[in-house]
């Protein structure tokens, strides 16, 4: 048999799929066939209709949509449509029938013949499902490649004489037989099997002075219609006559839903029609169908270009009048509200916020959701619990777990939060870089009607960033829902769980993620002129990795600017020569025709990466935040700040330092004052060579060809002395106000910094393989805001005098203890907990406190307190709960106990962190700009983490998987190991 026979014979057998039921009697005036060749089957779109080009068939324009369905985030059907897109306002009956096979192939294909409409423009859909079609489905699409085709017969209208293929019958509709219209279309809406239906019903706005009402609201500003009840539901239109969001030159018109913002719990599932009309004739309208999710996080849907402005005025697709006639128009809509009961409804809605809130991708690496069950939310509740553990889970290849705090604190107010957290990055690849869309949900045990959802987000997770906050209000939990007078905690039992989408990186997801690491860390962001990227390719890393001299990129233009990156295979200089340095240079600074008085301010931040794979990758940044932190400086206004930054040295033979006779320096540029940090070995004055001197210079004033000699510096500084591989063994001392340098104090700093025999301590050695590394971070301040700066930092004497002597506070256990020792950060060593970006010492409550005045801090017994200050008053400490920065106050002393950080207590903190250095946010006026360095060579311990950056691998990598699952003891703790002995976690 010929291969035009076997053609021949599908068109013929799809034809004869065409049940002609409803044209009985009618002639068939015209009936072709077509095909849509579709090369490319896995990259159309995801849940969006792709459609055909337009063709002619039966002297009619259409064209062919198809929508990949998913359920639970597979592919589970596909819809097809079929639109005619002639003249509106002209009647056409017409059947169809469609398949789908492979290329030159006619003998196994799928079809049926779709649902009849004989509206005019109005689309016939059908559906086919994967379960129906299993194996025709593989079969077809095994060479991704398929033919949709399409077999259409049109029919003659009874009682016209007149052709349809040349004539336009349009005839006035009064409301009565629109509404019916209405009906008929919203059916149309293609919507899943089962659902319940509650009410449906129409709403009209009619508008008598248009022309009003486009001149009240400028761009983005809307109207609103009087509100109606659909489905004991409270509903209005949302109307912006001169459009939104970058749509000028349209009307939008939304519908919203009043209820969800009340009863947050509430989820409502909707198909409806928003159309525009004439207002003395129905039959000139134009309408978009829709269906929506309504709920907390979204409370109206609509179409922001509903219709172009220049459309209202005119004979719209060819109509006799236009929809604006005597400047008088109609909008509305047709809603059907139904029962949201269903599970596929609840994971629908999660898919469909991700689309809305982080945009549709059609390429990804998983996408999957997470639930587990936690029982006896009350007794949690109650019994002050700090945080519950899900199970580890792995989605795309990385390993997460979901933290619950019960009774987070926030804004004063008692909140509970949901933590998404990436155990992954906090691994040994320090070079994974995630990017995740997610949500995060709390819902109702028993059913889907109900639930708590966060808002979307696309958080960039890697070895800085691990977790991710979202807060509920309590008060969400017992809010009753609209409909069936319920709450999300009646049954006593919650279901906690989270949507993940794990994106593929490319440049432009990696550019993302660095600008949301480099924006929180800058001073001043509102005057930001231009931002961009560039990336450096080297070719032949082999050749000059052993290299001495400095390899400088081709020079190219970014943000209007000329630049050029230099790059140290071995190190800057002989104390660096086990580490990369990197420096980045602005030419057009140094050319004669650039303004002398000019600078140009820049944030910028390294990162070297694969070439095939973008998620291996490594950026330069984020230990500086516990030492800000020492200062205060992340509570400062950034508009006081001239400028910030830190910098480090690597002495690698400490011993070859100590038997030199001169201290060792170190220069950089901060705020466009040079620097320097300075360490003496046997103390500056030579008085006890027992002690480490450390000390800040502003070299700036001592040179006298600067114009800046005579300036007085306001700053607040850190100085610290630190392990090379283990962030968590650090000494540092700051300045516990600010500090004026000027030429008659141009050197501060500590004579007795540290004893040289602490720098061995067997619990946290500073000294590591002869190696030590030290350094200092400083925060400039504006001169004419000095007072202000003072001023806070008497915020806490302040707060002293607002207590008006309290003497009384509340004890719960009886007993007390004596005072811990006497301590102040400011001036002793600080553990830096990398983990939880703390500061202060550790110490544990004995009892319970609540403080009876907003400025105290209260407790329960076995919280951690983090003490800033342990002689705040007398008998009277300050400080925070671990794990709650935000929210500071005073404790009586005799109700904690100082933990010894020799102990377990913070067992659990990362111990492997490497050496780092943070990007500079200051200008850089000298031509010679100190280079950050990272170790990489074959000596260095983090050799390894380099390598799949480095490896040339053709194909790229799939994302790591967890090998060597994590110790149970390193995991945080979970439900049982707090309340024991009560069986209330399920899974």
């Amino acid at each position: 048999m010929t291969s035009n026979t076997v053609r021949k014979r599908f068109i013929d057998n799809l034809k004869n799929l065409i049940k002609n039921d409803n044209y009985k009697g009618q002639k068939v005036i015209s009936e072709d066939f077509y095909e849509w060749r579709i090369e490319n089957w896995k990259k159309m779109k995801k849940e969006d209709y792709e459609f055909s080009p337009i063709f002619n068939l039966c002297n009619e324009e259409w064209k062919i949509g198809a929508y990949k369905g998913y359920s639970k985030f597979k592919f589970n059907f596909l819809d097809l449509i079929i639109m005619n897109i002639g003249v509106m306002g002209k009647i056409i009956n017409y059947n169809c029938a469609i398949a789908i096979h492979s290329i030159n192939d006619y003998t196994t294909y799928i079809s049926m013949q779709m649902d009849d409409n004989s509206f005019t423009l109005k689309e016939k859909l059908c559906r086919f499902t994967k379960s129906d079609y299993k194996d025709k489905f593989k079969t077809i699409l095994k060479e991704n490649k398929v033919i949709i085709s399409v077999y259409i017969q049109i029919y003659e209208i009874k009682d016209n004489k007149e052709s349809l293929t040349s004539s336009i019958k349009e005839h006035f509709v009064d409301k009565e037989e629109f509404i019916e219209d209405m009906e008929c279309e919203v059916d149309h809406i293609k919507i899943a099997n089962g659902l319940k239906f509650i009410d449906k019903n129409y709403f009209e706005w009619k508008i008598e002075d248009w022309k009003k009402m486009e001149e009240d609201n400028d761009f983005d500003e809307e109207e609103y219609s009087p509100e109606f009840e659909i489905g004991k539901h409270h509903w209005r239109l949302k109307l912006y006559p001169n459009g939104c969001k970058d749509c000028k030159d349209f009307i939008s018109l939304k519908l919203e839903n009043m209820d969800v913002e009340t009863y947050k719990t509430t989820h409502i599932f909707v198909r409806f029609i928003l159309f525009i009309a004439n207002y003395y004739d129905y039959g000139v309208h134009y309408e978009k169908k829709k269906t929506s999710y309504f709920s907390g996080i979204i409370c109206d849907c609509g179409e922001n270009q509903f219709i172009a402005k220049k459309d209202l005025y005119n004979n719209f697709e060819k109509f006799s009048k236009p929809f604006i006639q005597d400047n008088k128009v109609i909008f509305g809509t047709y809603v059907e509200v139904y029962n949201y009961d269903k599970s596929f409804l609840f994971y629908d809605e999660l898919e469909e916020s991700i689309n809305n809130f982080c945009g549709e991708l059609n390429n990804y690496l998983d996408y999957d959701e997470y639930e587990f069950t936690i029982g006896n939310w009350k007794k949690i509740k109650n019994e002050n619990s700090t945080y519950i553990s899900s199970p580890e889970f792995n989605i795309g290849g990385y390993n997460w777990t979901l933290l619950i705090y019960p009774n987070e604190e926030s804004s004063n107010e008692k909140k509970f939060s949901i933590r998404l957290h990436n155990s992954e990055t906090l691994s040994s690849k320090i070079y994974n870089f995630i990017a995740v869309d997610y949500i995060l949900y709390i819902r109702d045990y028993n059913s889907y009607s109900y639930s708590l959802m966060s808002s979307p987000e696309t958080k960039f997770f890697n070895y800085y960033f691990t977790e991710s906050e979202e807060y509920f209000e309590n008060s969400d939990l017992y809010s009753k829902n609209k409909l069936t007078n319920k709450s999300l905690i009646e049954s006593n039992k919650l279901i906690v769980g989270c949507l993940l989408r794990i994106q593929s990186i490319n440049k432009d997801i990696l550019g993302k993620g660095l600008k949301s690491i480099i924006l929180p860390n800058i001073s001043y962001n509102k005057g930001i002129i231009d931002e961009d990227c560039y990336e450096w390719e080297i070719k032949d890393w082999e050749n000059i990795k052993d290299k001495e001299e400095e390899i400088k990129s081709p020079e190219f233009n970014l943000c209007n600017y000329k630049w050029n990156l230099g790059i140290y295979p071995n190190g800057y200089n002989e104390c660096v020569k086990d580490n990369l340095s990197f420096s980045l240079y602005n030419l057009t600074v140094l050319e004669d025709n650039f303004p002398k008085d000019q600078n140009v301010f820049s944030a910028h931040i390294f990162y070297i990466r694969n070439k095939h794979n973008f998620s291996y990758f490594h950026f330069f940044g984020k230990f500086i935040y516990g030492l800000k932190e020492c200062i205060g400086d992340t509570e400062m206004m950034n508009d006081n700040i001239i400028g910030r930054g830190y910098f480090e040295f690597n002495i690698n033979c400490w011993e070859c330092f100590t038997l030199k006779k001169d201290p060792l320096s170190f220069g950089f540029t901060i705020g466009n004052y040079w620097w320097q940090c300075i360490i003496y070995q046997n103390s500056k004055s030579g008085k006890d060579k027992n002690y480490i001197s450390l000390y800040l210079k502003c070299k700036e004033l001592e040179d006298e060809n600067s114009l800046r000699k005579n300036d007085k510096v306001y700053v607040k500084y850190v100085l610290y002395i630190r392990n090379p591989s283990n962030l968590l063994y650090i000494t540092t001392k700051a300045s516990s106000s600010v500090s004026c340098f000027d030429k008659e104090n141009i050197e501060q700093g500590y004579e007795y910094f540290i004893d040289k025999s602490e720098l061995t301590n067997e619990d946290k050695p500073l000294l590591e393989n002869d190696s030590i590394i030290y350094g200092c971070y400083l925060c400039i301040y504006k001169n004419k805001d000095l007072e202000k700066i003072k001023e806070k930092e008497k915020e806490k004497e302040k707060i002293s005098e607002k207590e008006k002597e309290a003497q009384k506070y509340s004890i719960n256990n009886g007993g007390n203890s004596s005072s811990s020792s006497n301590n102040n950060c400011n001036t002793t060593t600080n553990t830096l907990p990398y983990l939880l970006n703390e500061n202060g010492d550790l110490a544990k409550a004995l009892y319970e406190f609540k403080g009876s005045n907003e400025y105290e801090l209260s407790f329960s017994k076995n919280d951690y307190i983090r003490v800033i200050d342990w002689n705040f008053k007398e008998g009277w400490a300050y400080g925070y709960k671990s794990g709650f920065l935000q929210k500071k106050g005073t404790f009586p002393k005799a109700l904690i106990q100082k933990c010894e950080e020799s102990t377990n207590e913070l067992s659990n903190l990362p111990t492997n962190l490497p050496p780092n250095t943070q990007f500079s946010s200051y200008p850089q006026p000298y031509p010679y700009p100190y280079p950050y360095s990272y170790p990489y060579s074959n000596t260095n311990p983090y050799n390894l983490q380099f390598q799949p950056i480095l490896q040339d691998n053709n194909q790229p990598s799939a994302p790591p998987l967890n090998e060597n699952p994590s110790d149970p003891e390193d995991q945080p703790p979970s439900y049982e190991e707090i309340i024991q002995n009560d069986d209330l976690l399920q899974h």
